[in-house]
Parts: structure tokens; sequence; C-alpha cells
């Protein structure tokens, strides 16, 4: 049953990493004393835990970059978006501030300006409609202003119709009356 050296026959280790145990079998005369060693081999499954483990943290790793990755494009979209918005605004005010100091003509409301300071980079194109009514006897005129503000302008005007992918616009909608 055992090999010349100690060891049982067909259980031979296949590599170095293979741990051995030894064991004393009990005797069978009932003098509790044992034959002698007996050697068993473990092959342990620790190798492909590993290798899992590995690979488990690996794929986490990578989710949490491409999430930090999406929340950084989000968060530097919705800053763009609140300055386009921004921008509109501040078309509509230039609007409404040509109009009412000038002589009252849409054609002193329309156009293009490049903002300076923090909303620099962006551009706000402002058209002007106006309607002419009586209230009361007496004629009034509401001026209906229409901002759009982009961060890529074509030709020097907002909206672009062939934007990159992080353009942004905002359309602001204001009435002056005179």
């Amino acid at each position: 049953m055992s090999a010349p050296h100690g060891r049982p026959q067909g259980r031979q280790p296949t590599n170095g990493a293979a741990q051995r145990r030894t064991a004393v079998t009990p005797s069978r005369g009932g003098g509790g004393r044992g034959e002698g060693p007996v050697n068993f081999v473990q092959r342990g499954f620790s190798i492909v835990t590993a290798i899992f483990l590995i690979v488990v943290l690996a794929a986490l790793g990578v989710f949490a970059v491409s999430m930090f990755r999406v929340q950084q494009t989000t968060a530097a979209l919705d800053e763009l978006g609140a300055r386009g918005y921004q921008a509109a605004q501040a078309g509509i005010e230039w609007g409404a501030w040509q109009i009412l100091r000038g002589a009252g003509t849409c054609a002193a409301a329309t156009g293009s300006l490049a903002l300076p300071g923090s909303l620099s980079g962006f551009t706000a194109t402002v058209v002007c409609a106006s309607t002419t009514h009586t209230e009361a006897g007496n004629p009034v005129t509401i001026y209906r202003l229409t901002a759009t503000a982009c961060n890529q302008p074509a030709a020097g005007a907002c909206p672009n119709p062939a934007p990159g992918p992080d353009y942004v616009e905002r359309q602001v909608v204001g009435a002056v009356e005179r």
C-alpha cells in the first residue's frame, strides 16, 4: 500500500506549490501506537480566489474612475449651462437698455455681443420685435426681446447649426413697454 519511501501510491504531488501534511494512522492491534507517518497532499484553490479578488477589485476601480469622469463632465456642463443662462439674461438687459435709453426702435436693440468677464466665451444674440397698441387712447409700443446665448457662436451669432459636443445654448424672452 505504501511506496518504498513512505508515500501512498498514486498520490504524487504535481508541482512544488502542493503542501504536505503528515498524519499518524492508529494501530489495529490496540496498542495505542501509530504504525508510522502517512503523507497527504493538499491542493487548494487559493490562487483562484486571489485572482478572482484582483479581478473584482480592478473592476470596482474602473467603475469608480468612470463614474468620477461622468460626474466631472456633468458638473462642467451644468456650470456652462448656468453661465449660458446668465449670458442670455445679459442680452435681454442690453436690449432693454438700448430701447429705453434710445429712440425706442428695435433696430437699436438687435445684434450680437461678445460678453466680458466671467461670461467671456459666450455670445448673446438679441432679436427684437415690436407691436403698437392703444390703451385708453394712448399709443403703447411693446418690444419683445429674444436673447439666445451660446458658447460656440457661428459667424459671431447664436444659435450654431453645427455645434460641438460641449455646446451650450440658452434662450430668454423678455418684454419692454414704452
